[in-house]
């Protein structure tokens, strides 16, 4: 009964996806944590921001940058959003020189450009994002990570948190592997939590123990900080029972397919719509 009371009255969870990701196909993880989440009596809001990237850069630009290549540009971008200044620059494009030129050749811009893309367009998209949503509705705000997705969400984390503190903030996906999501639970510490594995069974419990204030001690799949250390406790266990997932709710997209302006470029691929019958590397 105190649960149930909880449940209803509780702040929604907001879940986040964002560039440097492909237009042209909705984020599979979006849209099966939605109704996950919803079946265990969690509200929820999906976010596909990086459907709005394209608007700021252009569309041909943003479907280079999303593919994967070696200079991994579409983590680059947003280093300085991320983190500041850090890096020599110079030693970047000399060492990657070829590769970029080659993005640059396919996206029809310079290499200036690209390099324009990370002191002004980058930073305008993070305020963009903090600006168009009201971010205190939300009693969590986690964010799935995916390839060229790592830096962007760190960068909106680090706004995040710096104009809304008292709000936990986790990141969970593909990327996030046991030495990886360590690394950055050590580095940022705009991120609070990151789940490790199948979130299909233990996000919402996780979920439920930070809304009641619980420890996660002894919970899957959850990375946190114990009195300023890291803590762990393995990985999440893999989905056995495919049919225990939901049918994904793939609606947010085609929103954001309109208002972010994609369905109306001149060279928007039709819609596709993902369906996945395994787990694991594709």
């Amino acid at each position: 009964m105190a649960f149930d009371a909880m449940i209803h009255g509780m702040k929604p969870v907001a879940l986040i996806s964002m560039p440097t990701l492909s237009a042209r196909f909705p984020s599979f993880q979006l849209a099966l944590l939605k109704p996950t989440l919803e079946k265990a009596g969690i509200p929820v809001q999906t976010f596909s921001l990086f459907m709005y990237f394209g608007s700021f850069v252009g569309w041909r630009i943003n479907e280079t940058l999303a593919d994967v290549y070696p200079s991994m540009v579409g983590e680059w971008l947003w280093t300085k959003s991320a983190f500041g200044d850090f890096a020599n620059d110079d030693e970047y494009f000399e060492i990657y020189r070829k590769n970029l030129e080659g993005i640059c050749y396919k996206a029809g811009c310079s290499l200036q450009d690209l390099r324009d893309l990370r002191e002004k367009a980058a930073p305008a998209f993070i305020d963009f994002c903090m600006n168009s949503v009201d971010w205190s509705r939300f009693g969590i705000i986690g964010f799935s990570v995916v390839f060229q997705q790592t830096l962007a969400s760190i960068a909106l984390a680090a706004a995040l948190k710096k104009r809304y503190p008292h709000i936990p903030i986790m990141m969970g996906g593909a990327t996030f592997e046991d030495d990886i999501a360590e690394e950055i639970m050590k580095g940022c510490p705009q991120v609070d939590y990151i789940h490790c594995g199948d979130a299909d069974e233990t996000l919402p419990k996780a979920i439920r123990r930070i809304y009641s204030g619980e420890s996660m001690k002894g919970m899957p799949g959850i990375m946190w900080r114990d009195n300023g250390r890291v803590a762990y406790n393995g990985r999440a266990p893999n989905l056995a029972d495919m049919n225990k997932t939901p049918t994904p709710d793939f609606d947010e997209y085609f929103y954001a397919r309109k208002q972010g302006g994609y369905e109306y470029h001149d060279q928007a691929q039709g819609v596709l719509l993902p369906i996945e019958t395994a787990r694991g590397c594709w």
